[in-house]
Parts: C-alpha cells; structure tokens; sequence
C-alpha cells in the first residue's frame, strides 16, 4: 500500500510538472514566468526547480517585482520634493 502511494504521489509530481510547463510556454521571458508562478503560489525552491534556476535568482525577481509595484519611480519623486521645496521656500 505505501508503496503505491509513493507511485500515486510520484505521478502526481509529473502531472503538476507538465501543467506549469504549460501555463508559462506563452510568456517570453524568465522574470514574467518567475512572477505569474509566484503569484500563483509556487515557493521559490519550487519556482528554481521547475525554471531551471537557482533559488537566490528566483528571490531576487521576486524581490525586484514587488518592490517596483511599491514605489514610485526615483524621477518622480525627485521633481516632486524639488516642487515643494520652491513652495516652501516662498
């Protein structure tokens, strides 16, 4: 019985596998593919395994992505305290 298990789980794996290779064949580069699966709830060992990649790369993406949604870009906030500093000086 816990043999059969073991090949259950083992096909399930494959199965898990060749559905992501699926998912992600459309999208053209590897920090779309690292993104969308991260999104979809993958871990990043998970991610590095299914890309090829080593985990620190897959964190790295990850990391950079969500940090772009999060701040405005340098250029913009720049002219934004250079605007208020003119306001303030008057």
């Amino acid at each position: 019985m816990a043999d059969n298990n073991g090949e259950i789980i083992e096909q399930l794996r494959i199965t898990n596998r060749l559905l992501t290779q699926l998912l992600i064949k459309d999208l053209s580069t590897q920090t779309e593919k690292v993104n969308f699966l991260s999104q979809t709830g993958f871990t990043p060992t998970n991610i590095a395994n299914i890309l090829n990649m080593s985990i620190n790369s897959v964190t790295g993406i990850t990391y950079k992505s969500r940090n772009k949604e999060k701040s405005p870009k340098k250029g913009r906030q720049h002219e934004w305290y250079r605007s208020f500093s003119r306001i303030k000086a008057n």
